[in-house]
């Protein structure tokens, strides 16, 4: 269990049962529900951050607050000071392919392209070395630094 989950469990003792999972028909139990399960598997469960408005603003502020020991705690907390990070753009950019590509083999090819370290806000982040062991891996570059990656019909 995450730091931000154990914060919220504080206050909703309930959240995370299974037993209790989607039988909530308060709205108020619903978003705090969607809000855990998003701190449980956060690249596949996103969390709108518009749902706080239905909130009052003692139950905003608990939100907000799980939210923030999410990301410090949590999520970023784990990476390592000494790893630089790649965005969407750079990442491309490294293995000599446009950003549409990237998301392409991403959604429909994983496989050709280096898997993200993690997803920030739902936008993919890699870690830069991943990226270029990817390279070495695949042979996107030679010995002499040009581009060898394989033309892949991606229509």
């Amino acid at each position: 269990m995450k730091n931000a989950q154990r914060f919220l469990n504080q206050t909703f003792g309930y959240l995370g049962n299974s037993a209790n999972k989607g039988k909530s028909t308060d709205q108020i139990i619903e978003i705090f529900e969607a809000l855990y399960a998003h701190f449980e598997d956060h690249e596949n469960n996103s969390f709108d951050i518009r749902l706080l408005s239905h909130l009052n603003r003692s139950l905003s502020v608990l939100a907000v607050e799980a939210i923030a020991i999410f990301y410090k705690e949590d999520l970023y907390q784990k990476m390592d000071a000494e790893t630089e990070y790649l965005n969407t753009t750079d990442t491309a950019s490294t293995l000599g392919i446009s950003i549409q590509t990237l998301r392409k083999r991403l959604k429909n090819n994983p496989s050709q392209a280096p898997k993200p370290a993690l997803y920030a806000s739902g936008v993919p982040v890699w870690e830069k070395r991943e990226v270029q062991r990817f390279i070495q891996t695949n042979g996107l570059r030679d010995d002499k630094g040009y581009l060898t990656y394989p033309v892949i019909d991606e229509n």
